[in-house]
């Protein structure tokens, strides 16, 4: 839910077009075509599985709105690539950032590039609930209250409804499941011998 939320919020026009890359998730590509957008598939790099900067930029058109990054397994896209293509050709960026709890570019953590990040707090990432959760953060701090507000009724203050929003609360009982978790994250990382959080695909952990 968090990342439709998110689409909605950078502005999905009708007849716009998202780039995203032919392995990331689905949860994206529904909520652009609701909105009478449409996803332009790119190529992937072969080697991180990651949407291609170059392939990426031969599908941007004067459609073209945005572009959503997924830092597939935990291992981060190429951010500086994409942030200047999209810089170039102004479009927004977009991280989906569920599987990247921790993870850095180049010593920053990840999360914190695009406008906006999804996360993921569903059972199977390495940072889980005991249900479904999640979360947004990114560098427009007036984009990321609005996802606030759009999750809770569309209200910013208690009782004052700006705008239809969805009920898109975290529950106390997940916040303090992942409370508990989240201390743990970095130790938990260091054990399984891969500073990406588990999920290279060269992790042994995978291939034994």
């Amino acid at each position: 839910m968090t990342v439709v939320l998110e689409v909605v919020i950078v502005g999905v026009v009708a007849g716009g077009a998202v780039v995203a890359g032919r392995e990331d998730d689905v949860g994206a590509d529904p909520a652009t075509a609701l909105l009478g957008g449409k996803v332009v598939f790119a190529d992937v790099d072969p080697e991180t599985l990651n949407l291609d900067p170059a392939d990426a930029a031969a599908r941007v058109t004067e459609r073209t709105v945005g572009i959503i990054g997924v830092h597939l397994y935990g291992r981060p896209f190429d951010v500086d690539a994409l942030l200047d293509l999209c810089q170039k050709r102004g479009l927004w960026l977009l991280e989906d950032a569920a599987q990247a709890h921790g993870a850095e570019w180049k010593g920053r953590k990840v999360g914190g590039f695009g406008q906006l990040a999804a996360w993921s707090f569903y059972p199977t990432k390495n940072l889980g609930c005991f249900g479904d959760g999640g979360a947004a953060t990114g560098n427009d701090r007036q984009l990321v209250e609005r996802v606030r507000s759009l999750g809770n009724h569309g209200q910013s203050v208690r009782y004052t409804h700006m705008e239809i929003g969805t009920n898109s609360r975290l529950d106390a009982l997940q916040a303090a499941v992942l409370d508990a978790k989240a201390r743990h994250l970095t130790a938990q990382s260091r054990d399984f011998g891969d500073k990406r959080l588990w999920v290279g695909t060269d992790d042994p952990l995978i291939h034994d």
